[in-house]
């Protein structure tokens, strides 16, 4: 019979918990363990501190965590840094041989996790999936040109404030493949040509579009962000035509719960 997943914690640094008294994400692996009747195997340590991955970039956010996680000795919680150290109880295999779920609290890019999981699977894990807690707000991208141009994006600005408002993590799940026109003179059918096709997911390790199949795996496409109800966040709803072909692109990635809040409705123009 294959053999049933443990659950991983993705474990705080020393100050940090000596400061907060608990990791959050231990205690959502024990809850979820008491629920799936799968134990709970504290596999890793953080190497280091980390800053606050809250108001970095994508990218700031990979660069912040590199490194940051090695597999727990198994016999006295010591860190594995040589080869020798590789023995069945020095390194726990057998766990390393089963299926491992990463346990975190808020999915926002997947840097975090995408480094813990690079941290499993260069001690030997074969299997590293992972789930999170807490609604994502998903801002529509713009595209590069309109980016540079304007020098923020708006949709980002709003999911940020609401994020501090509502206490939900901001996840940029979505880019643009395409500049699209302006949409204000257009009718809503021109509307709908014209975003069409206009939005990919992020590759949760590098920030690429996922265009071929073999590139989704559970960290190269953040699977696990999808499980969760994502709130797009819009600036004005004119027909809707944006935030359909956004969630579309959503729910192409396996989102199963696609809402969407937007600031302001525009009246559309008579075209008759």
């Amino acid at each position: 019979a294959r053999e049933a997943a443990w659950l991983v914690p993705v474990p705080l640094g020393a100050g940090r918990l000596r400061r907060r008294g608990y990791n959050q994400s231990e205690r959502l692996a024990r809850a979820l363990s008491r629920r799936w009747n799968r134990p709970v195997v504290e596999l890793l340590v953080r190497t280091r501190e980390t800053g606050t991955q809250t108001a970095l970039t994508p990218e700031a956010r990979l660069a912040n965590v590199a490194g940051a996680f090695q597999v727990r000795n198994g016999e006295c919680g010591v860190r594995n840094e040589g080869a020798h150290a590789n023995s069945a109880l020095r390194i726990p295999h057998s766990a390393l041989e089963r299926p491992l779920i990463l346990v975190d609290d808020v999915f926002t890019t997947g840097a975090t996790l995408a480094e813990a999981a690079r941290a499993l699977e260069r001690a030997g894990a074969r299997t590293v999936l992972a789930v999170t807690f807490g609604r994502a707000l998903v801002p529509v991208p713009l595209g590069a040109g309109r980016l540079r141009q304007r020098g923020y994006n708006q949709s980002e600005r709003l999911a940020r404030a609401l994020s501090r408002r509502w206490n939900r993590p901001v996840v940029e799940l979505l880019i643009r493949t395409r500049e699209t026109g302006t949409q204000t003179a257009l009718t809503p059918e021109a509307r709908l040509a014209n975003v069409a096709g206009a939005f990919r997911t992020r590759n949760a390790e590098g920030g690429t579009r996922n265009e071929r199949p073999d590139d989704c795996s559970a960290f190269r496409l953040p699977s696990s962000a999808f499980q969760r109800p994502l709130v797009l966040v819009d600036d004005v709803f004119t027909t809707g035509a944006t935030l359909a072909e956004a969630a579309r692109a959503l729910q192409r990635a396996g989102a199963r719960t696609v809402l969407a809040v937007t600031f302001g409705r525009a009246v559309v123009p008579d075209f008759t």
